[in-house]
């Protein structure tokens, strides 16, 4: 019996989709959802992470700050190794003037006798071991008589001016003397606020003492007296008089400054120093060019700037601009004016106060120099006949 095979039934109906998995729509969902909370958190992390970074920054330098400063004693002996370093370079300076003798019942002159008018005092630094010595000037201004009394006790009577620069209360000394140590510079400039400052001087006459404060602030203007100064150092330092002409050092005994001014009779926790830039500037031109052979102007001059010229609508960037015209000058004879520009000096161009100040002290006294200026803008020539500085002891 034949075996049939069943036939093949074929059908023209489109074959059945395949059903999708039931967790196709949850997947998407989910991969939606992810995306939404990554969205949200980022910025949350980011943030976190800066905060990780700069809150590790700083606690980085807080910690270097307590290693640097690790105890009390730390910082005492710094201010230690300050004082044996720098105590040796440091004066004390005594000012006097000497009256007229009594005379006898002829009415001749008493014989040895000597009677002292005012008397000042005030400290000084060695800048150099052939025996020049820095001061303020009115510590010895109208002074007779000028010792020296060095760091070792040694008195030297002898003492010789080499210059003054009355516009930056700066003088120069000279004394003979064997084992000078002179001072170590350091730059003013590099100065920030809140740095460890100790001054060196003689505040009512107890010769080196040292007091500690920190930088206050910089470039600052102040009239003490009838002298005015401008870029001067701040500092809450302890200074009063018998100060003035003493060091300002930093923590690593370099001088910075010299102690000039304060506010008030006594300390108050503001004083002022003259920059070491300025300080080694004037030493070096008053070196250079000695008492006797200087020229005098009769001005404060002050450095030009972009922000003053500014602020006085002057088309001028370098120069420098008059503080001041002392009385009975050169400067005010030949009708220099308060706010005047100095620009040229004999046919030079100024740059600075400094430099300004520089040319006036290698003119010979008596020549006649056309200074050019500008004058609230409009430039302006004068005729000067330059001065002789004299000798204030």
């Amino acid at each position: 019996m034949d075996e049939r095979r069943p036939p093949i039934v074929t059908s023209s109906a489109p074959a059945a989709e395949e059903s999708r998995p039931p967790y196709a729509l949850q997947h998407r969902l989910f991969t939606l959802l992810t995306l939404v909370v990554i969205l949200l958190i980022t910025p949350w992390f980011v943030e976190r992470m800066r905060y990780a970074w700069t809150h590790g920054r700083q606690r980085a330098e807080l910690d270097g700050a307590r290693v640097a400063l690790a105890s009390p004693e730390t910082l005492a002996d710094a201010f230690r190794q300050v004082a044996l370093n720098v105590n040796p370079s440091v004066v004390h300076i005594d000012a006097s003037s000497v009256t007229s003798p009594s005379s006898d019942d002829e009415g001749r002159p008493r014989r040895g006798q000597r009677t002292y008018g005012d008397q000042g005092q005030g400290a000084g630094i060695v800048v150099s071991d052939d025996g020049y010595v820095l001061t303020n000037y009115h510590v010895v201004a109208g002074a007779d008589e000028v010792s020296v009394r060095l760091g070792d006790g040694r008195i030297v009577d002898d003492v010789e001016l080499v210059g003054v620069d009355t516009e930056t209360d700066i003088v120069v000394l000279k004394i003979v003397a064997d084992g000078l140590m002179p001072v170590e510079w350091g730059d003013s400039e590099l100065l920030s606020v809140g740095d460890w400052v100790l001054a060196v001087g003689s505040p009512y006459g107890l010769d080196l003492s040292v007091t500690a404060g920190i930088l206050s602030a910089k470039n600052r203007s102040i009239r003490a007296g009838h002298q005015s100064y401008s870029d001067l150092l701040q500092t809450d330092a302890a200074v009063n008089p018998g100060n003035s002409g003493g060091p300002l050092v930093d923590i690593q005994g370099r001088v910075v400054g010299i102690n000039t001014a304060i506010v008030g009779e006594t300390y108050g926790g503001i004083s002022f120093a003259l920059p070491s830039k300025t300080v080694q500037e004037v030493y070096q031109r008053l070196k250079d060019h000695p008492l006797g052979t200087q020229g005098l102007l009769g001005v404060k001059p002050q450095d030009m700037t972009a922000e003053i010229a500014a602020t006085l609508r002057i088309d001028a960037h370098r120069g420098a601009i008059v503080t001041e015209v002392l009385p009975d000058s050169p400067a005010l004879r030949a009708g220099i004016e308060s706010y005047d520009v100095l620009l040229t000096w004999d046919g030079q161009s100024i740059e600075n106060a400094e430099d300004l100040r520089s040319r006036v002290a290698a003119t010979e006294a008596g020549r006649r120099i056309d200074v050019g200026i500008n004058r609230r803008g409009q430039p302006l020539t004068l005729s000067v006949e330059v001065g002789r500085r004299a000798s204030v002891f």
